[in-house]
């Protein structure tokens, strides 16, 4: 009901209900035997054992609790903890239930990015499709010099953060140009000869400490500690532990843009002249003490690109929204820039100067090709639709007001820009595919929803209010049971009715011994008239069925609190039938027919007929096998 979802989340920034596609829940609910299932509605509850602390405790004592809503049925508590992944049968509904506690994303050092399901692209306009081009690791793997521009995720055998992503998932096209913000690379590298590391694009935030190159580059802001000590990749990992279930759309209807702020996206790269040439130099236009990921000091513009005098520099319009699909939670995002694009510092021919104009406009122009060699030959040329970043937070939506405190709060700037960046969740890097240039107009060709999955946890969220924010879930199995006497299905099962084996060469796997001759009428209803005819027209056999009201012992039940009234002696008993008829190809009279082709005729009362041809062909009578 993601329509339904959306415009709640538009109109309250959170949507209290989530309706799920089936097979796609955090919970999964499957029938074994439909001839018990209810036509009822169910709540299921996630507690533990200690429902008075405010948290759900990822433990041993979790259970999930199952209500008939219609109040039918007694309530089911899970017999396992929700540390074990197996299913449990509740016999009486004719279910199985399997819900397990996920730990954190990140938190299984065996297999760090195990948790991460994959994501999906939806076009809503067929017309205007596959027009964000997100960029991936290593999306154009150039040769020569700058072969590493777009290697940002530096997870390949061999590189520094081999142990964040050892599988490569995030380097996959399947990503749809989303990746956590955590696993992109941050470091600032010299041109090495050996490694040909050099220059690069991301959307980390890439420091210069001491004037230098790692080891002083600590990537201190997404993945140190508080103190910015850290930079020991076998931590990163836990830093995986925010990523949320989201969608992210991308709009050109307006009125569902998010108010956000705006950051520079030029690295040092673009900006500062460092030893070995690897910085361009080309400085900042809009002073010499911006760095990257900072917000930009620029008048506050609204959602049609005028200058907006009630807002503090900073602030702008993002064409699109993003959301929890768990929780119905509306989460703040922003953009950035790099400002190196814009009037007055561009040394690019034709590239068009959209970095500096406080709009998520992206071109459609990878790189400039200055020297009129094939592919970049210098960092110089990448363009990149103007290095438009998209940063996703877990922060709830404020209009851009949270983020902006964050960043501006009064306590030192690297601090402050610390705060903002460790809510970052996923990121994109990315420009328009040819053709759907966005760097006039700033409005997304059609409505683009990106779907990023991962296996969660159950935790504790506001979403209706109910249950104390425990986890609470509901499902119908209205429908799926067993239906009697539908005449439409039962006129439709008429050409099921079938002759098995047939023709019938002297043999069928229905008989014990060389005495037996055995076929199957199969498809059989509870009640009907079987006539079987010789081709000559005289009646051979009559089979009268009805079988309505005889009950069949399936299993027992387990355990005690079980109702009683399904069962017969602690039995349960079911409405169930034999659905074929064994002839064992006598007469009436119980003398053996001959081989030949014979007319089987089935009339259902109340519901039509059928009739069947059987080819028979018998084996020879041995007396001395008697």
């Amino acid at each position: 009901n993601f329509q339904q979802v959306e415009a709640e989340v538009l109109a309250t920034n959170r949507a209290g209900e989530i309706t799920y596609v089936a097979g796609r829940g955090p919970v999964s609910i499957s029938v074994h035997n439909p001839l018990r299932v209810p036509s009822s509605r169910f709540r299921m509850t996630i507690f533990d054992e200690n429902m008075g602390n405010g948290q759900l405790l990822n433990s041993d004592s979790i259970y999930w609790r199952i209500q008939d809503l219609s109040g039918n049925l007694p309530d089911v508590v899970s017999t396992n903890r929700l540390t074990t992944d197996i299913d449990q049968p509740i016999l009486e509904m004719g279910i199985t239930v399997k819900a397990v506690q996920q730990g954190t994303p990140g938190s299984d050092r065996s297999d760090p990015t195990g948790f991460f399901l994959g994501s999906e692209v939806e076009y809503r306009d067929a017309s205007a499709a596959n027009w964000y081009l997100g960029l991936n690791d290593l999306s154009f793997p150039f040769i020569g010099e700058f072969s590493n521009s777009f290697n940002f995720l530096s997870t390949a055998t061999g590189e520094a953060d081999r142990n964040m992503d050892p599988r490569e998932r995030f380097s996959e096209s399947s990503v749809n140009g989303f990746y956590p913000m955590t696993a992109c690379d941050c470091r600032f590298y010299q041109q090495d000869p050996q490694t040909g590391r050099a220059a690069y694009l991301t959307p980390n935030y890439v420091e210069i400490v001491g004037g230098s190159e790692e080891p002083n580059a600590t990537c201190r802001f997404i993945r140190g500690t508080a103190g910015f000590t850290g930079n020991d990749s076998t931590n990163f990992p836990g830093s995986y532990g925010r990523l949320r279930n989201v969608n992210v759309v991308l709009t050109p209807d307006k009125t569902k843009w998010s108010r956000c702020v705006v950051v520079e996206t030029a690295s040092p790269y673009y900006t500062v002249a460092t030893g070995g040439g690897v910085g361009l130099g080309l400085g900042n236009p809009n002073g010499a003490t911006v760095q990257m990921l900072d917000v930009k000091n620029l008048p506050a513009l609204d959602a049609d690109g005028n200058v907006d005098p009630a807002l503090p520099n900073g602030y702008s319009w993002f064409p699109g929204y993003a959301y929890d699909v768990e929780t119905g939670q509306r989460y703040e995002l922003f953009f950035g820039e790099n400002s190196v694009f814009s009037d007055g510092t561009s040394i690019w021919a034709t590239a068009p100067n959209n970095g500096n104009d406080m709009r998520y406009n992206p071109s459609d122009v990878l790189f400039e090709n200055i020297d009129q060699f094939d592919g970049p030959s210098s960092f110089t040329e990448m363009v990149v639709g103007g290095c438009h970043y998209i940063y996703v937070t877990d922060i709830p939506y404020t209009q851009g007001d949270s983020t902006y405190f964050l960043y501006k709060q009064s306590t030192p700037a690297a601090a402050r820009k610390r705060k903002a960046l460790d809510r970052v969740t996923w990121v994109s890097m990315g420009l328009t595919a040819e053709g759907f240039d966005m760097s006039t107009t700033g409005v997304p060709p059609s409505e683009a929803v990106f779907k990023l999955r991962v296996n969660n946890r159950f935790d504790r969220a506001v979403g209706t209010n109910q249950n104390d924010a425990y986890p609470m879930y509901e499902f119908d199995l209205s429908g799926l049971g067993t239906q009697y006497e539908q005449q439409e299905v039962a006129t439709s099962a008429l050409d099921l009715i079938n002759i098995v084996p047939n023709p019938y060469y002297a043999y069928s796997d229905y008989e014990n011994n060389e005495t037996q001759q055995y076929i199957k009428i199969t498809n059989l209803p509870a009640r009907c008239d079987i006539n079987i005819y010789s081709l000559d027209g005289r009646k051979v056999r009559t089979f009268k069925r009805a079988l309505m009201d005889q009950p069949v012992v399936r299993y027992e039940p387990t355990g005690d609190g079980v109702d009683d009234a399904p069962y017969i002696n602690d039995l349960q008993v079911e409405r169930q039938i034999e659905t074929a008829q064994i002839w064992d190809l006598k007469n009436e009279f119980g003398v053996p027919v001959a081989g030949g082709v014979y007319i089987v005729h089935v009339a259902v009362p109340g519901v039509g007929e059928k009739t069947v041809k059987a080819f028979i062909v018998t084996r020879a009578f041995d007396s001395q096998r008697f």
